[in-house]
């Protein structure tokens, strides 16, 4: 019967005798060198082909082929009704993605499953350390590298969104867990940005008060670097050194009135900062710090203040009036009299152009003169005089 089906015409093949019915045990299917019954099981395979349609579907009820059947076969059977069903690969990184986990910037959804046994992708990679030994400065160097590309920009647009972004950056991984997500800028880092800041602005306040205008535009862009700097610093609590090193800058405020307002005022800005963290009791620094801080930088920032007022948008005069009064108040009484003295004088002549600090006036003559006009006046001493009669 074998001999019979090899000399049938290949011609006359329906498309069903082309495919084993039985991969398992066809000789197509069947590794080489397993023993000399494959051709034989082929041969049978061809000679026992049902030949309706009920039969083929019989045969594929038949039970599954052996184990050793199966170890012996390139090709996979197919799968119980009875096995279990897994999800595939496609269904788990759905699941995964829609529910938070494999998007490291941000944290599971909530609510958060407590009796997870294993860390969530999230959890895995704000724990991770770096995989480089001895790289635990990268996050600080990436920071600091951002900073100085704000600090350096020179589209101003730009330049303002990113410095939001920055600060953020800066605020969340201040507060982040140790800063295990990269790192933080340490405050030798952030000094280090502002003393070059402020080397800048020095040399440009130079040139421009040599009659060199060319550049003056830049002196805009250093103070409100400076500006930015220190409300970083200040919300880090570290602005002390900053007030100090502003005090001293008695060159640059002594060539500030030689600048054009409409360039200058910016660093007035630096200045009312300083007076907002005093007043605040955000910036705490020893009283001769402040007396030297006002008499610097007072009279440059009174020059200024009308034009800070006009050309700063969403200025806050109300709060930057209260920290100059609540910054003069801290000051001995001498010293917020001859200040305070001198301000009622530039009010009354220039009006909306000077700060009005009239509360911390009020303030100042209450404890100068109410508690002294308050007290009970001494007793008169007699005086005894000898008059001599014979005299």
């Amino acid at each position: 019967m074998a001999a019979s089906s090899r000399s049938r015409p290949l011609s006359k093949l329906s498309p069903s005798h082309l495919v084993p019915l039985d991969l398992s045990t066809s000789w197509c299917c069947t590794p080489h060198g397993l023993g000399g019954h494959a051709p034989h099981s082929s041969s049978s395979s061809s000679s026992s082909h049902p030949s309706s349609p009920a039969r083929a579907a019989a045969h594929h009820m038949d039970p599954p082929p052996t184990s050793s059947t199966v170890a012996s076969s390139y090709a996979t059977p197919p799968q119980p009704s009875y096995a279990p069903s897994y999800p595939t690969s496609y269904t788990k990184f759905n699941s995964a993605l829609n529910a938070g986990l494999l998007n490291p910037m941000s944290p599971p959804p909530l609510p958060l499953d407590k009796t997870r046994s294993s860390p969530t992708l999230f959890d895995m990679m704000a724990n991770e350390q770096d995989c480089n030994g001895g790289n635990s400065s990268g996050g600080e160097e990436v920071l600091l590298r951002l900073l100085q590309v704000v600090l350096e920009g020179k589209d101003e647009k730009a330049r303002r969104e990113m410095k939001g972004l920055v600060s953020k950056m800066l605020r969340e991984n201040s507060t982040s867990r140790g800063g295990a997500i990269g790192g933080d800028l340490r405050k030798e880092s952030l000094y280090s940005a502002c003393n070059g800041c402020l080397s800048l602005l020095c040399e440009q306040f130079v040139r421009a008060s040599e009659g060199d205008h060319s550049e003056v535009a830049r002196i805009a862009r250093q103070a409100d670097n400076l500006h930015w700097m220190l409300d970083i610093l200040v919300e880090r609590q570290i602005a002390e050194d900053f007030l100090r090193t502003w005090a001293t800058q008695t060159e640059l405020a002594a060539m500030h009135r030689k600048v054009p307002a409409i360039h200058r005022y910016e660093v007035s800005r630096v200045t009312a900062r300083l007076f907002v963290g005093v007043g605040k009791g955000q910036i705490l620094v020893s009283k001769e710090a402040r007396c030297q801080l006002l008499s610097t930088w007072l009279e440059p920032f009174y020059e200024d203040f009308g034009w800070m007022r006009r050309a700063c948008k969403g200025l806050d005069r109300h709060l930057i009036e209260d920290g100059l009064a609540n910054t003069i108040l801290t000051l001995p009484l001498a010293t917020q009299q001859e200040i305070l003295l001198a301000w009622f004088n530039r009010f009354l002549n220039s009006g909306e152009d000077c700060p009005n600090i009239q509360r911390g006036f009020e303030v100042w003559w209450r404890r100068a003169f109410w508690k002294r006009n308050s007290e009970p006046e001494p007793p008169s001493r007699l005086r005894i005089t000898a008059i001599c009669e014979n005299s």
